[in-house]
């Protein structure tokens, strides 16, 4: 999941240089402020809706019918990457490791320049 969102993300990374415009961390030839830039926005949109956005939302709404389909052997072999390293009474944590790994993938958008905050 980090690497998906990560890859969604690197559209919106932006990294200075001391004599070249800003330009995007992922491809160099392309200044941050272009048109070239905004004209593949749509495609960075789109990817972060699906995939951080869209897969994070997927698996809430799997958390919130967990407790009523848990008895199911269908539904706990298809969900178990989710839910099967807790105890059944902390179901819901393989959400907040969801969202840690959302913000791990968000850190470079976040402090595109800064390592040390990277690494924090």
């Amino acid at each position: 999941y980090i690497p998906l969102a990560k890859t969604a993300f690197q559209f919106f990374e932006c990294r200075s240089h001391p004599s070249a415009p800003v330009t995007l961390v992922a491809y160099a030839d392309i200044p941050c402020g272009s048109e070239e830039r905004t004209d593949i926005m749509y495609a960075g949109v789109l990817a972060v809706l699906i995939y951080p956005v869209g897969i994070l939302t997927a698996f809430i709404c799997v958390c919130a019918v967990a407790p009523k389909m848990y008895h199911s052997p269908n539904f706990r072999m298809s969900t178990g990457f989710l839910m099967a390293r807790w105890k059944p009474e902390v179901w819901f944590f393989g959400l907040v490791v969801m969202f840690r790994n959302v913000v791990i993938a968000f850190l470079g958008v976040a402090y595109p320049a800064d390592g040390v905050a990277q690494l924090a």
